[in-house]
């Protein structure tokens, strides 16, 4: 982990240590806004408002590594297989396979906090910077095209080029596969346009949301075990982290929304690392084979069962159950309820890997 803890020591702001991995804070902003975009009509919803962050995390015995940006409480992954742009002097976009983060700053943020940020995007992500360019991708709302002038307008005008231009970065680096092509007309499961089979647009981004602090947390506590869970790609003699690629969320949230049939599909190759080749001759990615799917699945499962007796209505796992602040059942960051020595992602890993061979062989 040399090679991640040299070149962060500049941008650290926090580190939390656990006795299997570090959760370390690279840059917090006050008084951000995020909105998501997605669906056929393309109109952006605020969702959150509150403190930005980027965090990296990382395990201290094995060289699994994944980022992680926040906005007040609501999570999102940040990949090198992900793409990120500058699409203004203080807004960002993040898109994901099924919808598009919008990233506001406020008026307050420093130029030296802007550098900062955009320098950690374009070490964790498909990063380009969008907003000084004078052709037909720029995002400069003409002053005749802006009626409120409030962000979500912008986000609004802005989606079908955001999605435009991220798809074309993702094929400029080989990446092709349709699960990782973004679409602002499709579920994470049913990869075909216009097939939307979630709620809303907000859902998607809860659930995402959602599994994001569970695979953060999984990882950061041991709970994930790169000699069972995870599958890689890429150089393993030079590279001292892998990264997760956006597919180790992705297929987490297909298991979730399908009652894991996705997983069955994800072992006779059902999704697989295709058109990473040119991204791996430098970078080394990681995602859940079949059995870190099951333990992710199970422990959302947990997680919801153990709600099941307190007033919350039916718990349905292929939907993963809402609650008021829009996280998944159960205990903090979407994991089983817990004091800390009770119930814990760690240990539901523990019971669904006895014997480990069960697991093996899902």
């Amino acid at each position: 982990m040399e090679e991640e803890s040299s070149s962060m020591l500049l941008n650290v702001e926090s580190v939390v240590e656990f006795p299997t991995g570090t959760d370390t804070e690279m840059k917090r902003i006050l008084g951000a806004e995020l909105a998501v975009m997605g669906g056929g009509d393309s109109r952006a919803i605020s969702i959150r408002a509150g403190e930005f962050a980027i965090r990296a995390v990382n395990q201290t015995e094995s060289p699994l590594f994944l980022t992680i940006c926040l906005v007040d409480e609501h999570q999102w992954p940040v990949a090198k297989d992900s793409p990120v742009l500058r699409v203004g002097p203080r807004r960002f976009s993040f898109a994901l396979p099924a919808f598009v983060y919008g990233l506001t700053l406020p008026e307050s943020c420093s130029e030296g906090d802007l550098k900062k940020l955009e320098w950690i995007l374009m070490k964790y992500s498909v990063y380009e910077d969008c907003s000084g360019k004078e052709d037909d991708t720029t995002f400069c709302m003409a002053e005749s095209e802006t009626k409120t002038g409030t962000e979500t307008e912008f986000w609004t005008w802005a989606s079908s080029k955001i999605v435009k231009r991220s798809n074309e970065l993702l094929e400029n680096m080989g990446i092709r596969d349709a699960m990782t092509k973004v679409s602002a007309d499709r579920s994470f499961t049913n990869v075909s346009a216009g097939t939307v089979d979630l709620s809303n647009r907000t859902q998607r981004a809860i659930r995402m949301s959602a599994i994001s602090k569970l695979v953060s947390k999984a990882l950061v506590r041991g709970a994930i075990n790169y000699d069972f869970h995870v599958d890689t790609m890429g150089p393993t003699i030079h590279a001292k982290s892998a990264y997760a690629s956006i597919h180790a969320y992705v297929e987490v949230v297909r298991a979730v929304e399908t009652a894991g049939r996705s997983i069955k599909a994800s072992a006779c190759g059902g999704c697989t690392f295709n058109g990473r080749q040119m991204l791996a001759g430098a970078v080394r990615f990681w995602k859940f084979n079949t059995c870190g799917l099951a333990l992710l699945l199970r422990a959302v499962a947990a997680s919801a069962s153990i709600n099941a007796g307190k007033d919350k209505g039916p718990v349905v796992v292929a939907d993963v159950i809402v609650e008021e602040k829009g996280e998944v059942a159960g205990g903090e960051n979407g994991l089983p309820a817990g004091d800390g020595s009770g119930e814990s992602c760690v240990s539901v890993a523990n019971s669904v890997e006895k014997p480990m061979e069960s697991c093996r062989n899902v």
